[in-house]
């Protein structure tokens, strides 16, 4: 359950989705940190000192998708779950390559009460 107070980062090129995420997020008592792309998202993690429990990533980005950023802070922070959003899951196929690699896929578009559902999903310890 989302105790608040745990820090995401979102990452999403479209900026109307980066403010809703980042606001639905914030109303729930998290801390929210956005970023435009993967590369802006990964010197966001890098330079942030203190814990980061869950990147919410889009997977179509500029750059480097979020599958790529995935990559990068699996090697960067071992254990940071990433959960990814997508508009394109309508393929079995990408939606079951993309849920091996994350800890979870979103479909966009979602509502308010399927992107905290994810999300505390994502932040739910694995179970034992």
């Amino acid at each position: 359950h989302l105790r608040g107070g745990e820090t995401i980062v979102v990452v999403d090129d479209e900026e109307l989705v980066r403010n809703a995420v980042a606001r639905v997020l914030s109303r729930a008592g998290l801390r929210v940190l956005t970023a435009v792309d993967a590369v802006e998202a990964l010197r966001l993690v890098e330079g942030h000192t203190g814990a980061i429990h869950l990147v919410l990533s889009d997977v179509v980005l500029p750059l480097a998708s979020g599958l790529h950023l995935e990559e990068k802070l699996r090697q960067l922070r071992p254990g940071l779950p990433v959960l990814l959003m997508s508009g394109h899951l309508d393929h079995h196929a990408v939606r079951d390559a993309l849920t091996a690699r994350a800890c979870g896929v979103l479909q966009k578009p979602f509502t308010a009460q399927t992107l905290l559902e994810a999300v505390n999903a994502a932040l739910a310890p694995p179970p034992s």
